[in-house]
């Protein structure tokens, strides 16, 4: 490693610091003479820190950039709940992962283009395949398909702790051993850095969680590009032809599909919690059973400003009973398929087609239109988990296959007081066009049934065989017409 680079690193860190302790109405202007080399010591005791961490050499600037994203985060409120602020920082932790750490983190970087509604997933691909090949892990097409992030979580989640606690112990160290000699501004914004990296550490287990699901719907909705045929061609002498159609993708996707371990939860297993709905006052398949026994389900309170998603029947958008319903998310799902898999939604249920996406209400807004608010509202009173799994059982449209479940999702009671008001503020904005359900334009909704599925996928391998075949005939006579030419010139 650079000692270069480390230094570079030491700079950038202090800084950072540096530029964090100027405050509002401070009029000392850039940094005196004497407090440069201050800055670089304490940056370099920062990332001297942190930087052994992680077990190969060069990942200088993942080091910082962790250490960078965790002081934004201490020092603004905005960037502690931002969920894409989370993802990066991910990508700079998962950089321990021992052998493929560096893989991860590259092909990360280049998921989050496809945040970009305008991004080339094609070509993104790519680029995504040429990376995994270039790190020598055989078959790039074969790795990306069994590519799954939310392995390396707990490895990440460890990372992070030990990141904050090494970023807290360097901080000790400067306040004890330069103290003495560091401007007072300087010692102050350290002290309040601190009690924050604790406030951080509390996020981290959901906040962490939330950024693998986000990682996730990213590397699906590219890797569904290199399913579907749009650029894993077989390229065979001059003729290049898809080996994927859009049918057989769905077909293959739902063959593939094995049980996450999803149970439902039992109601044995339910804990409840005073001030929240009594979900045991419910049918357990309408509620408890609806959650993953996998994970424990939690009561929390969604605030103001936070952003509900849910997820709607088209045909049904004039019931009064179809926005405001039950269940809700935070993130819409990246297709159609996606969110019938592991929204674990049956077909008797919904064909979506729609969805409506508000942010809570403040206090103030429910009031302005008449709405009354109970004392004490902060917010609405959810029951917060992950979505079992269930077969697809129901009705004629039935396809008998497994919906494996385990995304996100908030149970709702609007007639919990904390939420009726909400419920009202949502019907009076719809009442007055200020809120309106938007089109998804999914496409993949609907799962081949098991025989059409196992079918799909036979005549898919035929088909491809055949056009290998045809693409080999092709290159063997354009091989012997060029060596026919060849042996013409004198």
């Amino acid at each position: 490693m650079s000692s270069s680079w480390v230094s570079q690193a030491a700079s950038e860190v202090g800084d950072y610091i540096w530029s964090g302790a100027t405050t509002v109405g401070d009029t000392v202007v850039g940094v005196v003479a004497g407090e440069f080399s201050q800055k670089r010591n304490t940056g370099s005791i920062i990332i001297d820190a942190v930087i052994s961490m992680f077990p190969v050499a060069g990942e200088v600037t993942a080091a910082r950039d962790a250490i960078a994203i965790a002081l934004r985060m201490c020092d603004d409120p905005k960037v502690r709940h931002d969920g894409w602020e989370w993802v990066a920082l991910v990508l700079c932790l998962v950089a321990v992962v021992p052998v493929v750490g560096g893989l991860l983190k590259g092909i990360g970087k280049l998921l989050m283009r496809a945040v970009s509604k305008s991004e080339d997933l094609v070509k993104l691909c790519q680029e995504i395949l040429a990376l995994i090949r270039k790190a020598g892990f055989g078959n790039a097409v074969e790795w990306l398909r069994k590519l799954d992030f939310n392995k390396y979580q707990a490895a990440v989640k460890n990372a992070f702790g030990m990141l904050l606690d090494r970023i807290g112990k360097a901080l000790h160290f400067i306040l004890n051993r330069l103290g003495s000699v560091i401007p007072a501004r300087v010692e102050s914004y350290i002290r309040k850095l601190l009690p924050m990296l604790e406030e951080l550490r509390k996020l981290g287990d959901t906040q962490i969680a939330l950024a693998f699901k986000d990682l996730m719907q990213l590397l699906e909705r590219v890797r569904g590009h290199m399913v579907e045929g749009t650029w894993a061609d077989v390229k065979v002498g001059s003729g290049t032809t898809r080996t994927m159609t859009e049918e057989a993708r769905l077909a293959h996707l739902a063959e593939e599909t094995k049980s996450l371990g999803h149970k439902p939860m039992t109601l044995k297993q339910y804990v409840h919690k005073e001030g929240w709905s009594d979900l045991r006052t419910f049918e357990v398949g309408e509620a408890i059973g609806t959650f993953s026994s996998k994970v424990p389900i939690e009561a929390i309170t969604r605030a103001p400003g936070e952003v509900m998603i849910r997820v709607v029947d088209t045909r049904y958008l004039a019931s009064p009973r179809t926005i405001p319903g039950k269940f809700w998310t935070d993130t819409l799902a990246p297709n159609g398929l996606w969110w019938r898999i592991y929204s674990a939604i049956k077909h008797a249920w919904s064909m979506n087609g729609s969805y409506v996406k508000i942010k809570v209400p403040t206090r103030e807004a429910m009031e302005k239109l008449g709405i009354e608010v109970p004392a004490g509202w902060n917010g609405m009173r959810l029951w917060k988990g992950r979505i079992a799994e269930q077969w697809d059982d129901e009705k004629e449209v039935a396809t008998m296959r497994l919906l494996v479940g385990g995304d996100l999702q908030f149970f709702v009671d609007f007639d919990n007081k904390f939420n009726a008001p909400v419920k009202k503020w949502i019907d009076a904005q719809l009442a007055n066009g200020q809120l309106k359900a938007l089109r998804t334009h999914w496409t993949d909704v609907k799962l081949p049934d098991q025989a059409t599925a196992r079918a799909l996928m036979l005549a898919e391998r035929e088909r491809s065989a055949k056009i290998r075949q045809e693409g080999y005939a092709r290159r063997a006579i354009s091989d012997a017409g060029k060596q026919l030419t060849d042996e013409q010139v004198p």
